[in-house]
C-alpha cells in the first residue's frame, strides 16, 4: 500500500513568520532526516512511502556488558537457536519454553557486549507481563503499554538460559528494546524539496516538490503517467469484457470471482494513478513560483526500512547517509539540479542491488 503524507503548514515555516518567544531561525542549505522508521519529520514534511505489511513480528534486543576477565563469558560463542533445534541447543530450547518464552529464532553475538536478538511472540510478552494489554498493532509497543521492569526480567531470563552469569549487568545505552518489524516502508522518492511560494493564494507559505523538482526527472515522470494510464485502462476493459463473457458461460463461481477481483484491483490501480497524476500536475504548477529551494534527504530507516532478519539496517543506513552527504557536497559545488540527480541515482542503485552478494 502507499502511505500518502501532506506537508504540515504549521511545521515548515518561511522566514517571514513571526516565531514565538524563545525560538530562533537557523539558516540551512539542506536537511537530513535520521529519525528511524517512525520519522515524524518525514510525515509532517509530506514524504510519501510504499509500505509492505506482514504478519505480526516483534523483535526483542538485549544488550549486556561483557567482562573479558570472566572465564565463563569468554567461553560463550555466537549461535542461532530455533525452536526445533536438537543437540547442544535442546537444553536452551526446553528451558526457554519452561520460562514462557515462545520464539521463532534467537541469535547471540559476542563483541564489545553480549548482544541477543529474539523474535518473540506477542503471547509470550503478554504472559510474562512485559506488555500490559493486547492493544492494536500500531499501539502495542507504545511506552505506556510496556512494563520496563518485567521486560528487563524477561531479558535476564533469556540471558541466563544462554549462559550469561546472573551478575552480568545491562548496558547503560539501550539495555533492552522491543520493536515491531511487521511492516517495511520505503520512501517513493529519495528526496523532498521545500520552497516558498511567491504568488497565488499560497504566497509566503512553504510548499514542497517530489521527483518533479529535477527538470529531466519530472519530464520522465510525466511521460510515465501518459504511458501507464492508457495501458491500465486497456487492461481494465479487457477484464470487463472477459467478465461479461463469463456471465454467459458455465465457469465455476470461483473462477468468475477471481476475475472480478482482478477487475476491481485494476480499477483501484487506475484511480490511484489518476490521483498521483493530478497531484503531480499540481506540484509542477507550484514549482514555477517557488524560491529559496532546499532539499530534504531522509537517511537510514527514515528512507528505507530493512527487513530485520536480513541484517541490512546498518549496511543501508551507512550507505544512504554517505549518499546524502555526497548529494550535499554536489549541492554546494554544482547546484540543486545536479544534487537531486545524484541522490536519485544512488537511491535507485540501493533499491536494485543484490545486497546478499555484496
Amino acid at each position: 500500500m502507499t502511505q500518502r503524507n501532506s506537508l504540515d503548514a504549521t511545521f515548515a515555516l518561511s522566514a517571514d513568520v513571526t516565531l514565538p518567544g524563545g525560538l530562533v531561525f537557523l539558516p540551512f542549505d539542506a536537511l537530513l532526516i535520521a529519525e528511524g522508521e517512525w520519522s515524524n519529520s518525514c510525515n509532517r514534511l509530506g514524504i510519501d512511502k510504499a509500505v509492505n505489511v506482514f504478519s505480526q513480528a516483534i523483535g526483542l534486543i538485549i544488550n549486556m556488558n561483557y567482562d573479558a576477565k570472566d572465564a565463563a563469558e569468554r567461553q560463550l560463542r555466537d549461535r542461532v537457536v530455533r525452536p526445533n533445534d536438537d543437540g547442544e541447543h535442546k537444553r536452551i530450547v526446553d528451558d526457554l519454553k519452561k520460562a514462557g518464552v515462545d520464539f521463532e529464532f534467537i541469535e547471540y553475538l559476542k563483541g564489545e557486549t553480549h548482544y541477543i536478538v529474539v523474535t518473540i511472540t506477542k503471547a509470550s510478552l503478554l504472559g510474562l507481563g512485559a506488555l500490559q494489554a493486547d492493544l492494536p498493532r500500531e499501539r502495542l509497543l507504545e511506552r505506556s503499554n510496556v512494563d520496563e521492569e518485567k521486560l528487563l526480567g524477561a531479558a535476564r531470563t533469556v540471558a541466563t538460559i544462554f549462559g550469561l552469569p546472573a551478575e552480568s549487568s545491562f548496558c547503560d545505552f539501550h539495555p533492552v528494546k522491543l520493536f515491531d518489524f511487521s511492516s517495511r516502508a520505503k520512501a517513493l522518492c529519495g528526496y523532498k524539496v521545500l520552497g516558498v511560494c511567491t504568488g497565488g493564494s499560497q504566497q509566503g507559505q512553504v510548499s514542497s516538490l517530489d521527483i518533479e523538482a529535477h527538470d529531466e526527472l519530472g519530464i520522465a515522470e510525466a511521460a510515465y503517467f501518459e504511458r501507464a494510464l492508457p495501458e491500465l485502462r486497456a487492461t481494465a476493459m479487457e477484464l470487463q469484457e472477459a467478465t461479461d463473457d463469463d456471465g454467459r458461460s458455465r465457469l465455476t463461481e470461483r473462477t468468475r470471482l477471481a476475475k472480478l477481483e482482478r477487475l476491481h484491483q485494476a480499477r483501484a490501480d487506475i484511480a490511484a494513478l489518476e490521483e498521483a497524476q493530478r497531484a503531480f500536475k499540481e506540484r509542477v504548477e507550484i514549482k514555477r513560483g517557488l524560491t529559496s529551494l532546499v532539499p530534504v534527504f531522509p537517511v537510514g530507516d527514515s528512507l528505507l526500512e530493512p527487513f530485520w532478519p536480513q541484517g541490512l539496517g546498518s549496511n543501508r543506513g551507512f550507505h544512504s547517509a554517505l549518499d546524502a552527504a555526497w548529494a550535499v557536497h554536489v549541492l554546494s559545488v554544482q547546484g540543486l539540479q545536479a544534487s537531486l540527480l545524484e541522490r536519485n541515482f544512488a537511491y535507485d542503485l540501493m533499491m536494485q542491488m543484490n545486497w546478499f552478494s555484496k
